[in-house]
């Protein structure tokens, strides 16, 4: 770049000072070296590219400086006059200061986008003033919690709700009836159960403690409360009552948590179905020791009535609780059915903790309300006594299923893979051969 047509010069008070001028000086003669011009006729070429910088006698001029330098080079190949270890350290020099403005940026991408993630939950935070007024809020709170209770109960849901307590009222009739054909035995010092007359031989016993672990059973007779699993949970007037605390967990009753989910949804139970769970056992037992003879296709006829009754159950409360909140403890089997737990102090597993028998409460599933009670199943192509060998070629099914399924009721294709209906027999050994 010729140096040659540049501007006038400029004003004392606008030109640069002359230790900035000095500065400068090396940078403009490297650059007059390189892409040297014409020589300017009747005059010296001028420094900085944009007028000489006047400051009484101190202005210098390139020409002079072009004079002395030790060669001058040619504006074709401005590059060639330098060693080849310098053109070599230049490229080196240029190719680094590159790579490390890359990697600069790279990082300065990567921690931005690191920071997003990390901090991401931290920076959308709402912040809350603290100058708000908590007096003139809470009524406003209270009365947005009472008007929310005008929408409860739902009647799109009071049908489900009922339908549940009919099928609740069929499943207990009929599986009572069933067990006059059908014995069931239960362990005395675990909750497992064997439908059946003859009880296996599996080593499963782990105590009710669950101190010990295989060990042979120890079989009695088995009752109502054996195949339906009494579940119960406080009774309260609507969803949104106060909480129960500890010491009020004596002032109210404790009602079966399918019939207080219900009662929640609105259904009008009958008078005297809450507390009558012990008259039903009572007879059950009764109809255990007093057993009435019935027809094989009575029997079916029950038992597949029994087996939809079962399902309709299992089908209605999974809708409730959809709806309504229920709660269990995960450290037991205590069931609350509202929006919170209660405050009693019941969990036994950890009553000696430092917690005092605080439940640890979860969302309760349809499980939890109705347990399934899973048992042995036993298949056409079995032996009639179930031993320990085979344990991997047996099914299960649930207590309900099975005890249908033995009057000769067809359970639903959805337990086939449970109970194994196609699989294979297991291995006779010789000792049960001879």
């Amino acid at each position: 770049v010729s140096l040659t047509g540049c501007a006038p010069p400029l004003p004392s008070k606008l030109a640069p000072p002359l230790a900035a001028q000095r500065r400068r000086l090396p940078r403009l003669l490297d650059g007059a070296r390189r892409f040297p011009g014409p020589e300017a006729s009747g005059g010296a070429r001028q420094i900085g590219g944009c007028g000489a910088a006047t400051e009484g006698k101190e202005t210098l001029c390139v020409s002079a400086l072009l004079r002395a330098a030790p060669r001058p080079i040619s504006s074709a190949a401005p590059l060639h006059w330098l060693p080849r270890r310098q053109r070599a350290q230049g490229d080196r020099r240029t190719a680094g200061k590159a790579l490390c403005a890359a990697m600069a940026f790279m990082g300065r991408m990567a921690g931005s986008r690191i920071f997003s993630e990390l901090c991401g939950s931290i920076v959308n935070l709402r912040m809350y003033s603290s100058r708000v007024d908590w007096k003139q809020l809470r009524p406003m709170i209270l009365k947005r919690i009472k008007n929310r209770t005008k929408d409860y109960p739902i009647k799109r849901m009071i049908p489900v709700a009922q339908e549940v307590v009919r099928a609740r009222e069929i499943l207990t009739e009929g599986v009572s009836i069933l067990l006059r054909a059908v014995p069931v035995q239960s362990c005395k010092f675990c909750p497992e159960i064997h439908v059946g007359a003859m009880a296996h031989q599996m080593k499963s016993c782990h105590g009710f403690k669950r101190m010990i672990k295989d060990r042979p059973h120890q079989w009695g007779p088995g009752g109502l409360n054996n195949i339906l699993v009494p579940v119960e949970a406080f009774h309260q007037e609507n969803m949104f009552q106060d909480e129960i605390r500890h010491d009020q967990r004596f002032d109210f009753t404790r009602v079966p948590a399918v019939l207080e989910l219900c009662h929640q949804a609105g259904a009008e139970l009958p008078e005297g179905l809450l507390y009558r769970r012990d008259e039903l056992c009572t007879a059950a037992e009764a109809n255990n020791q007093n057993p009435a003879p019935l027809l094989s296709s009575e029997l079916r006829l029950v038992g597949q009535r029994t087996l939809e009754a079962w399902e309709r159950l299992r089908l209605g409360v999974t809708k409730l609780l959809l709806v309504y909140p229920s709660k269990v403890c995960e450290n037991c089997s205590e069931v609350h059915v509202g929006i919170s737990g209660h405050k009693a102090r019941m969990c036994g597993v950890f009553k000696f903790e430092g917690w005092r028998g605080k439940h640890k409460w979860k969302k309760a599933g349809v499980d939890d309300l109705v347990p399934q009670k899973i048992v042995w199943h036993q298949r056409p192509h079995d032996p009639p006594i179930l031993v320990d060998s085979g344990r991997d070629y047996y099914g299960h099914a649930p207590a309900v299923v099975e005890l249908c399924v033995q009057v000769g009721a067809r359970a639903s294709p959805k337990y086939n893979c449970m109970m194994k209906e196609h699989g294979l027999a297991p291995p006779v050994q010789r000792d049960q051969a001879t």
